[in-house]
């Protein structure tokens, strides 16, 4: 799986080598030939998001925009699956109540949104919250993440 990181500037310098390396890790563990993006913005940018598409004024950690079924039959985005977009701010505040690293969050905020993209929805019901789940922690062992708890999981612990 191909993968483009777009504004990783807006991650702290220390950080992005880090990051980058593991979002390649996160697709490179996903054997299909499609590709996805990952969107670092600020929490400016997430409200308006949240307002444009979810009718809320809020600051959230992930969204995940698959692509339109209308657009996949197009030679040129044939195996694109959509872009995640992750709030810097908001991943950093996250990792910070929950006690763990930066590295962390952004590893369990890609695999959550991947996740998404490759069809599966937590919001629909218990069972495909669950089946969420499963896929979170497939993806995170087989990129070798397996002491990183996912998205899902970590909510309904």
């Amino acid at each position: 799986m191909k993968v483009d990181i777009i504004s990783i500037e807006l991650v702290p310098k220390e950080f992005r080598s880090e990051v980058k390396k593991l979002i390649k890790s996160i697709a490179k563990s996903c054997e299909n030939k499609q590709s996805f993006t990952v969107c670092f913005i600020d929490e400016a940018e997430m409200i308006d998001l949240q307002k444009q598409f979810k009718n809320k004024s809020i600051v959230t950690d992930v969204l995940s925009f698959p692509l339109p079924e209308m657009e996949k039959s197009f030679s040129h985005t044939k195996h694109l699956l959509g872009d995640i977009v992750i709030c810097v701010e908001q991943a950093h505040k996250q990792a910070k109540e929950l006690g763990h690293d930066f590295i962390n969050e952004i590893a369990v905020l890609t695999v959550h949104g991947l996740c998404h993209l490759l069809g599966f929805d937590h919001e629909l019901g218990e069972e495909e919250a669950l089946a969420q789940m499963q896929a979170e922690i497939e993806i995170l062992q087989k990129a070798s993440l397996e002491s990183f708890i996912g998205l899902i999981a970590r909510n309904i612990a």
